[in-house]
C-alpha cells in the first residue's frame, strides 16, 4: 500500500521530534553533570574580561525605593561576554607581516614599531667575545 504525502510528512515530523527529544535529553544530562564547571568557567571569564552585571533599575514603590534586576537570566551579560571574546579572537586572527630576511612571522602591529635598542645585559650575554658594556646614564 502506498503512503500519502501527509503520512510521509507526519513520519518526517515524528523522526525530527524524536531526534530533538534525544538532543534535549543529552543537554539536560550534561547540565546535571557539568553545570557547576561551566558556571565556574563563565564566572571566571566575566571576572577576567571585566564584564559587569547589568545595573539594576531603581523604582519607587509604596514603601520607598527598591531595585529591580534588569537582567535576571543574564542574557545581556552573556551577550557582552561573547562580544568580548569575539573581539579578542578577531585581534588574534589579524594578518601578520613578515620582515625581509626573517623566517618567523611578526604581528602587523609589532612590525610597524621601530626596533628598540638591545639592553646592555642582553648584549653582554649574547656576545661571543668579551667586551666592555657601557651602562646607560641614569
Amino acid at each position: 500500500m502506498r503512503r500519502t504525502r501527509s503520512q510521509l510528512r507526519a513520519a518526517q515530523i515524528a523522526a525530527l521530534q524524536a531526534e530533538q527529544d534525544a538532543y534535549d535529553k543529552n543537554v539536560n544530562d550534561a547540565i546535571k553533570v557539568a553545570a557547576f564547571a561551566r558556571c565556574d568557567a563563565v564566572e571566571q571569564l566575566y571576572e577576567l574580561l571585566d564584564v559587569q552585571p547589568e545595573p539594576p533599575i531603581i523604582r519607587d514603590g509604596k514603601h520607598g525605593r527598591y531595585e529591580v534586576t534588569s537582567d535576571k537570566d543574564e542574557a545581556k551579560r552573556a551577550a557582552r561576554l561573547i562580544e568580548a571574546v569575539t573581539v579578542l579572537l578577531s585581534i588574534e586572527e589579524q594578518p601578520t607581516t613578515q620582515p625581509v630576511g626573517s623566517d618567523r612571522q611578526v604581528p602587523a602591529q609589532a612590525a610597524e614599531r621601530p626596533p628598540q635598542a638591545a639592553s646592555p645585559a642582553l648584549v653582554a650575554t649574547t656576545s661571543s667575545t668579551p667586551t666592555a658594556v657601557k651602562q646607560p646614564a641614569a
